[in-house]
Parts: C-alpha cells; structure tokens; sequence
C-alpha cells in the first residue's frame, strides 16, 4: 500500500437520496465528504442490500446482480417498474440521487437519466480515458455483494478477464493480438500456403506418374513375344466350349454375361470351377453321414406301432385301476350320507333345547321389568312439577333484559351516525387539502410548458449536430479500416524484402540503389511501420468522435427530459381536479346538501346533533343497569336448574321406554315360539327330555363317522393306484409319438438330400458312386482351364502396353509421347516456380509470427507488471485478515498465438503441513468451500481496488461481508478497514444484519480517531422501511461542521 503523499482520489460521495426505491420509501442520509466509513445495520430483508443497488443504479443504470432475470439476448422482459418501484407507490416513482465532494449531483430516475459520460468523468482520474463500461470497473474495484454471482470468483473465466482489461489498461494489447493472429488473418494465410502446396504436389505427382510410365513402357516392349501366340478368338471359342461342358459336369443352370472381356470370362470360369468342387465336396459330406440316419430310422419305426408291447401293458393296468377306484368311492359315499342324515338329527335337537332355554330366560326379565316401570313413572312426576315452577321465574328475568337490549340498540343507532358524521367533516377537511394541491400542480404545469417551449429550438438543434458527428464517424471508421488494409499490405511486402536485407548491404534488391551501410536496413524497417501512423491517426479520430457523440446524447437525454416533463405532469393534474370533484361529490350526496350549502359548516353542524343525541341515550341505559345485572344473575341460575331437570327427566324418560319396549319384545318372543303361555316349571321339564335325547343322538353320530374315515381312505387309496396307472399310460403313448415325430423328421432329412423316397441303403450307394464320377470331371476341366490362363497372359501385354500410351496422352500431348524427355523438363520447370511462390508465402507468414511472438512476450509482461502486483496484494490481504491459513486464489494470462486466456489457479501457503509439493491442476471452485470463495473474493476485491486505482472516488461498498463467514477475523478485517481509511483514503460504506458487530466497528473507528456514521434500519412500513436518524461520532461531525462552514464562507 502506498502513502497519503500517493493518494489519487480526490472526490467523497457526500450524501445519498432514496426515494420509493425496492424497500426504501423516503431516505436521506448526509456523509462527511471525506476518508471514513458509513455502516448501514438491520435484519435481514429491511432493505441493506438494496441500498447498495441504488448506487449502483444511479452510477451505472442497472444492477448487474438482477441482469440475467430482467433482460434475455440484450432485450427488457421486466421493467424498472415491476421490481424497482416500491410496492404500494406508483409507477415508476423511484428515483436515487448522489452528491459528491464536487460536480452536480447525480440524479436517476424513471424521467430522468444522467449522461454516462459525465458520470466517468467524475469518477475517472485525469489522463485515464474514457471508461467504456462503468458497471465493470466499479464491479471490480469498488462494489461487494452477498448474491453468489457477485463474486469475482463465481464468474466464467471469459467475464473475469473482460473485468481485469479495463481497470488494469491492456485492451489495446489485446486489440492488436486478436487483429494479427486471429481466425481471419490465420486463415487466409493458411488458405493461400494450402494451395500453393498443393500445386507443388501436384506437379510432383506429375513428375513421378510420367517416369513412371516411361520405365513401364519400356519394360513391357522388351516382354512381348514375337510369336507362337492364341488369338483372342481362339481364347475365347475355348473358354466358352469348357463353360458348357463345365455346366453339364457341375449341373449348374447357364449364366448370360453381355460384353464380357476374356479375362473376365476366364475369372468367371475359375469362380464357377471352385463353385461346382465346393458343392460336390458338401454333397460327398454329407451322403457319409446317411448311414446313421438310415441305422436311426429303422429303430424309430419298430416304436410307432399300436400294438407295442409296453403299450398294451399299460391300457390294461389303467381299466382294472379304474373300476377299483369307482367301486370304492360308492362306498364312501354311502357312509358318508348316513353320518349327514345322523347330524342333522343332532342339529334339530340342539334347536329345540336353544328355544326352551331363551323361553325361560325371557319370562324372568318380564316380571323384573314390571316392577322397575311403576317405580320410575312415579320419579317423572315429581320432577315434572319442579320444571314448571323454574320456566315461570326465568321468564320474568328474560322480559327486564329484553327491555334493556332494546334501550341498547338504540344507543348502538345512536354511536354509528356520531362515526358518519365525524367520517364526513373529516372528508371536508381532506376536501380542503385537495383544492390547495390542484392549484400548486396547475402552477408546477404551467411552469414546464413555459421551459419546453424555450428549450425546444436547442434540443432540435443538438440532435442535428448528433447526426452530423454520426455522419463523420460513420467515414472516419470507413477510412480507418481502409488505412488498415493499406496498411497491412505494405508491412507485408517490405516485410518480405526487408527478410533479405542485412545490415552490411548497401544495394537495394529492387531498384539497385546505393546507400550507405546499415542504411538500407533501417529505411526498409521504417517503411514497414509507415501505415502505422495513419492507422493510429484515424483511430483516434474514431474514438473523438465517439466520445463527443457520447457527450452531445447526454445533452439530449437532459433536453428532452425538459420538454418531455409537461405531458408527465398533465396527466398528474387531471388527476387531482377529478380527485377534488368527485371527492366534493361524495360528500354532498352524504350530507345531503345543495351546490349552495357549506359542506364544512353542514358536516359540523351534523357532527353537534348527533353527539348530544347519543349522550341523552347513554344516560338513560347507565340507570336501568342495576335491575338488569340482577335479573341476568337470576336467569344464569334458573336457566342451569331447568337445564338439569329437564337432563333427568329426559334420561328417565328414555329409561322408560327402554323398559316398555324391552317388556314388549319379551312377550312378543314367547308368543313367537309357539308356547301358550307356559310357567318355569314346565319349561324345564320339557329341557330335561330334549337334553337325554340329545346324548343319545350323539353316540350314534360317532359310529357313523368312524365308518365313512375307513371308506375315504380305501376310495384315497384307490384314486393314488388309478394316477399311478394313468401316468405309465401316458408315458407309453408319449414315446409311439415321439418316434412317429423323430422317424417324420428323418425322413424329411433324407428328402432335404434330394432322395424322394424313405430312407434306403441302395439309393445311398447309387449317389455316392454319381458324385465320385462328377469330382473326377471337374479334375479334367480345372487342366484345361490353367492351360487357357497361360495362352491368354501375352494378350494381356498388349492391352497393358495400349493402356500406358494413353495414360500418357492424356498427360500430355503427341509433342509429350514423342520426346518425353522434353515434356519431363517442362514439368521440373513449372516445380521450380511452384515452390519459390510456396516459401514467399510461408517467409510473410514467419515474420507475422515473430511480430506475435514479441506480443506472446507483451503478455508475459502483463503477467509480471500487472497480475503479479494484484496476485501478492491478495496474498497480503488473505495473510492479514482470514483466521485459518489456507490456498489463496491466484490469476494467471496464458499465452496464446492468437489471444490470451485467463485462468485462476490456487497458491499453498508455505506454513501449512500434509500439503503436495505441487499444487493440483483443479480449478478453486471445486477445491475451496463457498467460506474461503467468499473470503478469497473480498481480498481479491480489495488488491483490485488499490492496484488499479483508475478512479478518484477510493471506495469499498460492502454488502455485510461477514455474514455466514468465519474465515475472515472479524478484528483482523476491521483493522484493515482503518487503515484503508487512514492510510489510502478510502471512503467505506458497510452493512452488517449483526447490531452487535456494528457497534464493534463502530468503537474501533471511533477509537482511532475516524470518521464513522451509523444508520440503523428498524422496521419494514407501508411507507417504506424505517430508520433511526444518521448518528455521527465525534470526527465524522468536525468534518461535516468544517464542510458546512467552507461552503457557507464561499457562499
């Protein structure tokens, strides 16, 4: 870190405006415009995060953080209003304004739009240049939010290094690297190399073709016999004689080929030989393997009779099984009917005895409930005369509350007109106010008309000189580019000529001028970098007339705001007139007034009367209270006494009933029965017979039963012999037909051979001897036919020898095939002027690589001079503020031919143990947890901001950077924020959900003797949220106080 003597910020934001901004509805807070720090405390969701995007909106014009939802391809899908306006405020109200230490106040709002330009030029140090993207800078140097995606570290590589160009000054780099080496340049290079290679290859391949063809002409003239030779008639009479006979021994049908040569006559013959020697061979295989088949045959035939054996066997053992079972199951079954018929006599009894028991048992609850019947209506009664009593009292108490609801109702009646009428004056009054703002708006609108109008006649002209310069950047550019192209043109031809200049040489390759030595040398370099100066010219041009067209559409947006504000405020004003009359409506139709009546003098009269009415009422209810309370206690008493004897007699009465009908379905069950009237005595007499017999059945039951077991179980073992002998049947008959099948599919075998009857050994002999006589034929044809391939091969020569005449015919002309010596000369030639262009191209193509070497070396530099400083600032922070030693997040530019590509990599500190001697080539997302991303993203932060101090404005806007992080020493962190503000002359802005943690910070600027202003957020309103008013320590106020008295003393 440098000293106070180093400080280039010169410019403190000095307060901060919000109004009806996401959560805020009304905010102002006033900043000592100085080193120091402004701490903004609350909850969470109060609004801290928001504060710092008002900022950042009022500087820049969006909220990088809320880009990717709001806008899709560069397009608005949610406007400002949607998500930016309080809710609850009107549309497109919010509006931010920032004052600094000097300037105008930036002001930003729905219609009201500060010029970017002016903006970067109150932030920018002098000699910095125009700042082409706010938002970036300010992102990479000055703002630190809580969203993830804020984080340096979250960003795609391609994002951080478009952060890193601007603030650290290497976009011009990186202009010319993209420009020399990129895909446009490489590839026309390549392309034009591409073809000339493949123009000198093609004349080698010419080259080599035509020895070639020489050294294979002579051959083949030294190879052809003078006689003693077929012709290709004779050939061809042979090969087509040998095919008939071939097709007569082989039995193959005739094959018609049209315009076939005699080579591939006698190549078609060969195939149809080794054809007709391949079927005969299979045919010979398998006729061996027919004697098993035959042997197999015989055997299944024998097993497909009727009248096997086995099978008659089997037929007779199932008959007899099958009686002995049916003769068994007779018999269980008669058993079994017998011990049924003996149960059902078992089941009658146990009836009849059920029905004497349940007889009896009803004749005994009969004669109990008879005499429970007479006590319990005798209890109805007393209770019945007691209730009659209880309702006559409770009556008299309801008639004196009945009397007294009355009185009350009427004063209810009474109190709702007292609130309408007080409703009603107080309308009046907002009836008032309402007139006194439609006058101030009507005289706010005439205002703006008159100011549009005088401004009109300037925004008219400034917009024509807008497309002037528009006009004039759009040559400048054209003309630019053209000296570009002129420009590269040049470098490349003397590039190529200054390649084979040295320093000693004092002619010139070209003209053949002298020059003194070394001279040479230095004019060709010279010449070589002659278009840059017109290059650099137009370019600066362009980027004049930029930055002026830049500033001129700030004056329009300023023009226009001013012409554009009476239509914004007409709209306001018809508002308020409609509010005014419709509210003064409402009201007369209430009071039911006249257009000539006061509405505020009626509305109090109104209020009067219906006030002493209700206070006439009120007194009347106060002295029937007394007689009321008593008779309320009354009735709470009797109402509970007739509630519990109307509980008795009512569960008394059910209790009777249940009687009653319990004594009537007793009766009516005896009568059921059939039993007239019958005593106890007889009752149990008649139990007494049916229970003996009962017993009696029983015993019978249990003989029975035990004889129908014994026949089950003779008929279970009979049905077990009958399976038995149907599964041996089974498997007689499933093997006939399984050797009906097998000797079926032998015989289709042997008819798949080519034999239409059964299998026979004397038909088997007879193919045997037939196919031994063809493989004796086809022997003979194979002789012949090597024979003809011999006499045919000096035919071939000759087709050879007519094939490479006209090879090289169509290679050359008649001059080539008559001195071919001469046309080889011609094609060695025309290599020699393919290749000179060849290594012109690839020597202007080399020194483009030399000039991007030096470049390579340019970035090597920016690695050293620029991220090297950043890298060790963010090792000095890491080392000054985390509580836990760790890997720091390091950057890295590689060097590329055609651009540089940027990376992050992860440095191990020296003091930590178990740690590889070579950091792993992963990147620090997947390395680090999201504590040390974040904790290694503020460093990064603040190493940024005091390595590229590109801004007069020395700022850190901290969204609470220590929320959900103990990697960072809270204690470590603030020290470094003092020293920041003392040392560097940092204006800090910080937020923290903690009141604690603020206060800490608080204490320990205050204690060092800095400016601090706390602000605390306490509760979210319909108005916005709430805040306790800007509390400053001690030196915070001397600055403010020492601010007040400058300006008053300039004033």
């Amino acid at each position: 870190m440098g000293t106070k003597g180093q400080i280039m910020s010169d410019v403190y934001l000095s307060s901060v405006g919000i109004h009806n901004f996401r959560t805020f509805g009304d905010f102002q807070v006033v900043l000592p415009p100085a080193p120091g720090l402004l701490l903004l405390s609350g909850t969470n969701g109060l609004g801290k995060s928001s504060f710092f995007d008002a900022i950042e909106w009022a500087l820049t014009g969006k909220i990088r953080r809320f880009t990717p939802y709001v806008s899709k391809s560069g397009k608005v899908i949610i406007p400002d209003a949607d998500y930016l306006t309080r809710n609850g405020a009107k549309a497109d109200s919010h509006a931010v304004t920032l004052q600094f230490s000097e300037g105008e106040a930036v002001q930003r709002s729905a219609i009201e739009i500060p010029s970017e330009s002016d903006v970067s030029a109150l932030l920018s140090s002098q000699g910095r240049g125009q700042v082409t993207d706010l938002g970036t800078h300010l992102a990479m140097t000055h703002f630190l939010g809580q969203a993830e995606r804020q984080r340096f570290t979250s960003r795609d590589a391609d994002d951080q290094w478009a952060a890193l160009k601007g603030p650290s000054g290497v976009e011009r780099l990186e202009l010319i690297r993209t420009r020399l080496r990129g895909r446009s340049t490489t590839y026309a290079f390549g392309n034009r190399i591409k073809v000339e290679q493949a123009a000198v290859t093609a004349i080698e391949k010419n080259i080599a073709d035509w020895q070639g063809w020489q050294a294979r002409l002579d051959r083949l003239r030294s190879s052809i016999r003078a006689s003693g030779r077929l012709t290709e008639e004779d050939v061809r009479a042979r090969s087509l004689l040998l095919e008939t006979e071939l097709l007569n021994v082989a039995g193959l049908a005739p094959t018609v080929v049209v315009g076939e040569t005699g080579v591939q006559l006698l190549a078609r013959l060969a195939a149809l030989l080794e054809t007709a020697r391949e079927r005969i061979r299979d045919r010979t295989a398998k006729l061996a393997e027919c004697d098993d088949l035959i042997a197999r045959y015989e055997v299944q035939q024998a097993l497909t009779s009727e009248d096997h054996p086995t099978l008659l066997r089997a037929r007779q053992q199932l008959a007899e099984a099958s009686k002995a079972t049916a003769d068994a199951q007779e018999r269980s079954t008669a058993a079994r009917d017998a011990a049924t018929a003996q149960a059902a006599v078992i089941v009658a009894l146990g009836g009849a005895i059920g029905l004497l028991e349940s007889t009896r048992v009803d004749l005994l609850r009969r004669a109990e409930l008879a005499t429970q019947i007479e006590t319990l209506r005798g209890e109805l009664e007393l209770h019945t005369t007691a209730l009659a009593e209880s309702q006559k009292q409770l009556a008299d108490a309801d008639s004196i509350i009945s009397a007294n609801a009355t009185a009350t109702n009427e004063f209810a009646q009474l109190s709702t007109t007292v609130t309408q009428v007080a409703a009603d004056l107080e309308t009046a009054r907002q009836l008032t106010n309402l007139f006194a703002n439609l006058r101030l708006q009507e005289a706010e609108l005439a205002t703006a008309t008159s100011n549009a109008a005088e401004v009109q006649s300037t925004l008219d002209a400034t917009i024509s000189l807008r497309d002037t310069r528009f006009a004039e950047q759009t040559t400048a550019e054209r003309e630019r580019a053209e000296a570009e192209r002129h420009a590269s043109a040049i470098a490349s031809a003397v590039a190529s000529v200054a390649n084979h200049i040295h320093e000693t040489d004092e002619a010139c390759p070209v003209c053949h001028t002298h020059f003194a030595p070394g001279q040479l040398k230095i004019l060709a370099s010279e010449a070589a970098k002659s278009g840059d100066a017109r290059v650099a010219f137009m370019a600066e041009r362009v980027e004049k007339l930029t930055t002026e067209i830049a500033v001129i559409d700030g004056q329009i947006a300023d023009l226009a705001a001013i012409v554009g504000r009476p239509a914004l405020l007409e709209p306001n004003v018809v508002v308020a007139r409609e509010s005014f009359t419709t509210l003064a409506e409402t009201l007369r139709q209430r009071l039911k007034a006249t257009e000539d009546d006061d509405l505020a003098r009626l509305a109090e009269l109104r209020n009067a009367e219906a006030t002493a009415a209700a206070r006439v009422s009120q007194l009347a209810l106060a002295d029937k209270q007394p007689a009321v309370l008593t008779a309320g206690q009354q009735r709470v008493t009797l109402s509970a006494e007739i509630e519990r004897i109307e509980t008795l007699i009512s569960t008394k009465n059910t209790r009777l009933t249940a009687m009653i009908n319990d004594h009537r379905d007793c009766s009516e069950r005896i009568a059921a029965r059939g039993l007239p009237e019958p005593s106890l005595e007889e009752v149990g007499g008649l139990l007494d017979v049916r229970r003996k017999e009962l017993d009696e059945a029983q015993r019978t039951l249990t003989g029975l039963e035990g004889i129908s077991t014994n026949a089950q179980a003779a008929a279970s073992s009979e049905q077990e012999q009958l399976g038995i002998r149907e599964a041996e049947y089974a498997t007689a008959e499933l093997s006939r037909k399984n050797a009906v099948a097998a000797a079926q599919e032998l015989v289709k075998q042997w008819g798949d051979l080519g034999f239409a009857s059964n299998p026979d050994r004397a038909v088997l002999e007879t193919a045997v001897a037939d196919a031994n006589r063809a493989s004796g034929g086809l022997s003979v044809l194979a002789d012949r036919l090597r024979h003809l391939s011999r006499d045919n091969e000096d035919l071939l020569l000759d087709e050879e020898l007519a094939a490479v005449v006209q090879q090289m015919l169509i290679a050359a002309d008649e001059e080539g095939l008559k001195d071919p010596s001469a046309h080889l000369g011609r094609l060695q030639e025309r290599l020699v002027s393919a290749r000179a262009a060849l290594k012109l191209s690839q020597d202007a193509q080399d020194a483009v690589n030399r000039y991007t070497v030096k470049l390579g070396e340019r970035a090597e530099a920016y690695n050293r001079e620029v991220l090297q400083p950043l890298n060790d600032r963010i090792l000095e922070f890491n080392a000054a503020m985390l509580s836990t030693p760790g890997a720091s997040v390091q950057f890295k530019a590689n060097k590329r031919v055609d651009r540089t590509d940027f990376e992050m990599q992860l440095d191990y500190g020296d003091e930590l143990e178990n740690i590889p001697s070579a950091p792993r080539k992963v990147p620090p997302q997947v390395v680090l947890s999201e504590g040390q991303l974040a904790a290694n993203g503020f460093s990064i932060l603040c190493a940024a901001s005091t390595a590229y101090r590109w801004s007069r404005w020395s700022a850190l806007l901290l969204d609470d950077p220590l929320q959900h992080n103990d990697i960072i020493h809270a204690a470590a962190f603030v020290d470094v924020m003092r020293n920041l503000v003392e040392l560097e002359g940092y204006q800090l802005m910080m937020s923290s959900h903690d009141r604690a943690e603020t206060e800490f910070i608080s204490r320990k600027f205050d204690a060092a003797g800095l400016p601090c202003t706390t602000v605390f957020l306490t509760a979210p309103s319909e108005s916005g949220v709430l805040y306790d008013p800007p509390t400053y320590n001690v030196h915070a106020q001397r600055v403010l106080d020492r601010d007040f008295n400058g300006r008053a003393t300039s004033a």
